[in-house]
């Protein structure tokens, strides 16, 4: 399993803490891709049922706190059946647990001790409460605009919350900088 840079190719190992190619440019995470109704068969209901399909470190310890598994519910809409996701269901209350559940995982492993985050809500969430349950500090980047009750839960996990003046792209720079 490797990093590869979104523009020149470059591969990094996964264990290698890099966040961006030499190049400037950003890297994306090959996985495997689910190979056969085997793999996740028997296997618990949460986002590590995929575990060898994400290609991690066989050794590598996850970070959960019980998330995926979140139930469908259908509706019908004019006149179409329409599934909704219940993802207000995960730990802490973000669709993007699963994510922070297998990212974090990934920086313990490797050692990461500090995380730094842009977000304008859900993310910095998410990220907050898998950090705190990893013993990983985090600073999360907000646009000072982000509603008051994400940047409260993001506090309430430990993460220490930097409000930037202006819009997303600003926290993203702010980020950047601090990175």
């Amino acid at each position: 399993m490797n990093y590869r840079c979104s523009e020149c190719g470059t591969a990094y190992p996964i264990e290698e803490p890099v966040w961006r190619c030499d190049c400037g440019c950003f890297l994306v995470v090959e996985s495997r891709g689910i190979q056969s109704e085997e793999i996740v068969t028997g296997r618990p209901g949460s986002i590590w049922r995929y575990r060898k399909t994400l290609g991690l470190p066989e050794n590598m310890r996850p970070v959960s706190m019980g998330e995926g598994n979140t139930p469908f519910v259908s509706r019908q809409i004019d006149g179409n059946e329409v599934h909704f996701k219940l993802d207000f269901l995960q730990p802490s209350g973000s669709f993007k647990d699963r994510g922070a559940s297998v990212l974090v995982s990934l920086l313990r492993h490797i050692g990461v001790k500090k995380v730094i985050e842009d977000s304008s809500g859900n993310a910095g969430a998410a990220l907050s409460a898998y950090a705190a349950a990893a013993g990983i500090e985090a600073t999360i980047y907000v646009p000072e605009y982000t509603p008051e009750g994400k940047v409260v839960q993001m506090r309430m996990y430990g993460s220490k919350v930097v409000k930037v003046p202006g819009q997303r792209q600003d926290a993203n720079v702010a980020a950047l900088k601090a990175a």
